[in-house]
């Protein structure tokens, strides 16, 4: 196994790596195979795991920890991120995130879990850039909430600016605007943990629905289908990374801007990878 689960923010992210890896050299491991040794009933309730859309469950947790011969201090850092990407409440997540960070390996860092909250609702980032292009003194949430696209209540608009003043994203300026800290929040080139997809999948519905109500004028589209090797996946990826830094240089000498935009990366398979015949 390549990776470390000390790389990883989300279980479910590390058991297909694990799984994905491990199929490499045995085609046994399949989830049938997997939901046999833990004792669940089918393969596709790990899939359901995998996809967020099932819980796993305390005994088929320490059994999973069996079948993945992990040391003791791997099993721990697992059993507490798992602990943590099924919290039910924020209090909830902070008590495991800090189990995650005492029992991770003291040289791989991990995101602060305010940053994770940042991208639990799309509107906390789109309310952030808002604040550039118009004037918000504090109250005026309502209005603030009609500029969005799509509108927002005065109340998500409350909600967003109390946690950007509380991770100390904004701040009023001399004027007494609210404006955002830094010209540039990111969160680098890969996206990973249950709040970045559930993030992601919002902004993929914000794209749908900006294809069918945003003028062609005021939106750009663009898209390829491929069939490259797992290599040129590798530079096109990279590619886009250095094409992303490009985009933050632009919007870092950005000094009248007049709107706020979401732009979107994505790239992901079409099909199953064609395995090869062994020699």
């Amino acid at each position: 196994m390549a990776c470390s689960v000390f790389q990883f923010t989300d279980f479910r992210e590390y058991l297909k790596a694990f799984l994905e890896a491990r199929k490499e050299y045995s085609k046994g491991w399949s989830h049938r195979y997997v939901a046999d040794r833990i004792g669940l009933k089918s393969g596709g309730h790990i899939s359901l795991i995998l996809n967020g859309k099932a819980n796993l469950k305390d005994r088929a947790l320490e059994a999973l920890l069996d079948l993945l011969k992990l040391s003791p201090s791997e099993g721990l850092y697992f059993r507490n991120l798992v602990h943590y990407n099924q919290a039910m409440t924020h209090e909830e997540q902070k008590h495991w995130f800090t189990r995650m960070n005492e029992s991770r390996d003291s040289s791989v860092t991990i995101l602060d879990v305010s940053q994770y909250v940042y991208y639990s609702r799309w509107y906390y980032s789109a309310v952030r850039e808002a604040l550039t292009v118009f004037d918000f003194t504090g109250s005026e949430y309502q209005q603030l909430g009609a500029k969005m696209l799509p509108v927002l209540s005065g109340a998500e608009v409350h909600e967003a600016i109390d946690l950007l003043i509380h991770l100390k994203l904004i701040a009023k300026d001399a004027k007494g605007y609210f404006r955002s800290v830094n010209s540039i929040l990111t969160t680098g080139p890969q996206l990973n943990g249950f709040y970045f997809r559930e993030y992601v999948q919002n902004i993929l519905e914000l794209a749908r629905n900006a294809s069918q109500n945003v003028s062609a004028g005021e939106k750009y589209n663009s898209w390829v289908s491929m069939a490259i090797s797992r290599e040129s996946f590798q530079k096109v990826v990279e590619e886009t990374r250095l094409f992303r830094k490009r985009i933050l240089k632009i919007i870092e000498q950005e000094e009248n801007a007049d709107r706020a935009y979401l732009l979107n990366m994505n790239l992901f398979p079409i099909t199953e990878r064609k395995r090869r015949k062994k020699s």
